[in-house]
Parts: structure tokens; C-alpha cells; sequence
């Protein structure tokens, strides 16, 4: 089977994002976990809420044109090495190549496991509260994964 992001469509969809700035409103970057990894962290660490996300690291949410077009097709280290549990909300604190702070959304690194949307928990909250609580550590998980262009 192939893989999608091989195919004809695909690199036509990317080659009109990297042309055209507008249409980017709806797409961002991000580090998306493989299924093994997925798979291992939703087994390890069952999820606390209703809402399990557990798919991607974001690198950048507004993104442009520029953005798309020199983003690094190298894949990056991922570790994942701790773990913040809160009532509506739970998350892991993440490195990308080593680094811990993402300066595009001005938060942590994080991985947003589950969330309570009923309680208004939104994933974006994730790296917001990685920056005013103290996570667990957890024996890190690490991965490579490339940068790839997701729709909001």
C-alpha cells in the first residue's frame, strides 16, 4: 500500500501550501507519533479522560508560506520525559531535540494525552500548564519523527 504522502495529490496539496500564504490558515506543523509509540504510551499510561488525543507534537500553529518551504525534512528527536495529571487535563512534557520550549507558541513541548472538553479543557492548555506545574518524571520515550503538515 502506499503511503499517502507519496502520492501525486499529496505533493500537489503541498506544492499550492507552499505557494499560496492563505491557504495555510488551516494548517500547522507538527510531529505526528508513530503508531508503535502511540500505542505504547496509551498502554503505559491509560488515559484519565474522555477525550484522548495522544497523536502530535505541534511545532508551529500559524504557519506560512515561508514556514512550509524551509521547514527541516531531517527527522527530529523526540523524548518524551514527563507526565502532568490534572483534573481536565492530562500531559507530557516533551524535548525536541533536546530543547523543552517551543518559542513559535511561547509554552512547553507537550504532548496533550486526554482532556475533559465537558470541563472546557482544550489541548492548547496543555503547554500552558506544563509552564506553571510541575510534571512527574516518566523513563523517557524517545522516537524520530519528521515535521509534517497537518490540518487545524
Amino acid at each position: 500500500m502506499q503511503n499517502l504522502k507519496e502520492t501525486p495529490a499529496w505533493k500537489r496539496l503541498e506544492k499550492v501550501l507552499e505557494d499560496r500564504t492563505e491557504d495555510l490558515k488551516n494548517w500547522y506543523l507538527a510531529y505526528v507519533l508513530p503508531l508503535p509509540v502511540r500505542l505504547e504510551l496509551l498502554e503505559k499510561f491509560p488515559p484519565e479522560h474522555a477525550d484522548v488525543i495522544c497523536h502530535h507534537i505541534t511545532a508551529n500553529f500559524n504557519v506560512n508560506g515561508e514556514d512550509v518551504r524551509t521547514r527541516s525534512r531531517e527527522p527530529a528527536r523526540i523524548e518524551i520525559v514527563s507526565l502532568l495529571r490534572q483534573p481536565d487535563l492530562e500531559c507530557f512534557q516533551v524535548r525536541v531535540n533536546g530543547v523543552s520550549f517551543n518559542v513559535n507558541s511561547d509554552c512547553a513541548y507537550h504532548l496533550t494525552h486526554s482532556i475533559d472538553r465537558a470541563s472546557g479543557a482544550k489541548p492548547f492548555h496543555s503547554g500552558q500548564r506544563l509552564n506553571l506545574f510541575a510534571s512527574e518524571p516518566i523513563d523517557p520515550i524517545v522516537f524520530y519523527a519528521s515535521l509534517e503538515l497537518l490540518r487545524k
